[in-house]
């Protein structure tokens, strides 16, 4: 039974971190930005799944827009309490160890990534607006959001204490995002960390983006088979027209 006494407001402000017990049943999202869209998923066609916990990790965001916008991304939920995360409070989550060599091409464009990489770490606890009810999601969800490398991270939290996350996300991440390595990709360098993890896989995989999600419901991992597809994903105000705009999708994979 997972302890989630951290979803108490007066827990974040007076005690430590508890991060084992916020990775226990966790979402990891890699490349995130300000994206809302898993947690609804897990608020709707997950919802019994009963995740509160949602770990959100990008090497290229402003910190200081973060804490100003990301209480604007979450419909139906005011922000209930907030505090950064001291380097001390990860303990083994800093001491990040490869399991395998990069070559020259993949060195040469992490080390750019982490160079303009500033690390920092917010602790958020949202709570469900009064006017919606408990179809609506959770009374409370914790959001940890790290601003680091996604494949680094995922060893850092998850292989280094021995949790698998209950869900993997992968929102827009390939393609022209700039990355030093393609999280989809079946030989790719997460997929290579993940099978390192001796606590396992996730339970589920979140691929999607911009298009239809029929294209997001071939992903080439063995472990997994689709389970259902989310039309459309994204849900913005145009900033041409002003317009409420709703695009892109995404295809639900579960672990066979």
């Amino acid at each position: 039974m997972v302890n989630k006494n951290y979803l108490d407001p007066q827990y974040l402000l007076d005690g430590e971190l508890p991060l084992e017990d916020i990775l226990e049943d966790s979402v990891y999202y890699p490349a995130c930005r300000f994206d809302g869209g898993v947690i609804k998923i897990f608020n709707t066609l997950l919802k019994n799944e009963g995740v509160t916990s949602f770990i959100y990790c990008d090497h290229d965001v402003d910190e200081g827009a973060l804490v100003e916008n990301v209480r604007d991304h979450v419909r139906g939920y005011h922000l209930l309490a907030h505090r950064s995360v001291k380097e001390s409070e990860f303990v083994k989550g800093t001491r990040v160890e490869f399991p395998f060599q990069m070559d020259s091409m993949e060195g040469h464009k992490y080390e750019r990534i982490m160079e303009k990489c500033l690390p920092f770490c917010h602790w958020f606890i949202f709570e469900r607006n009064a006017d919606f009810s408990e179809e609506h999601g959770p009374e409370r969800f914790s959001l940890l959001y790290v601003c680091g490398e996604g494949v680094a991270t995922y060893v850092g939290l998850y292989n280094n204490y021995s949790v698998a996350p209950k869900c993997l996300a992968l929102i827009q991440c390939d393609g022209f995002s700039g990355n030093w390595t393609y999280f989809r990709e079946k030989d790719g360098r997460l997929r290579e960390v993940m099978a390192q993890n001796e606590a396992g896989w996730p339970q589920f995989v979140i691929n999607g983006g911009i298009g239809d999600a029929e294209s997001y419901s071939h992903l080439d991992w063995d472990e997994y088979e689709v389970m259902d597809v989310v039309q459309p994903y994204y849900r913005y105000i145009d900033r041409l027209t002003g317009k409420l705009t709703h695009d892109g999708g995404a295809a639900v994979y579960k672990k066979i």
